[in-house]
């Protein structure tokens, strides 16, 4: 994988969260550009942390207003990434919530 397609930009989620309104005249679907502020984190949890929990973990965040996105790593299951619009949410209410399931829940940065 080069380093373009692995490397998510603020451009590229606005394509994807682009919003799309149908006209009423029949004409091709318009997209509308939002501008949204995107930011990353990564949240060290307990490494022996249950996989039906972290399940629940990115379940919950990504039900969250202002969560785009929500994962724990493959090879490293006590990192969790989780990317927000920094006007909806911030990164110590993403952290607290993480917090309900692991108290000792770290921000790591990103």
């Amino acid at each position: 994988m080069t380093r373009e397609q692995d490397d998510w930009t603020g451009n590229q989620w606005r394509e994807i969260f682009s919003i799309r309104s149908p006209r009423t005249t029949g004409n091709p679907v318009k997209e509308a550009e939002m501008d949204i502020n995107i930011n990353d984190i990564i949240i060290h949890v307990h490494p022996e942390l249950p996989a039906d929990t972290r399940d629940e973990v990115v379940t919950e965040l990504r039900d969250d207003n202002g969560v785009l996105s929500a994962c724990f790593s493959a090879d490293n299951v006590h990192a969790l990434t989780v990317a927000y619009n920094t006007e909806l949410i911030n990164s110590s209410d993403v952290l607290q919530h993480v917090r309900h399931w692991d108290q000792k829940a770290m921000m790591v940065g990103m």
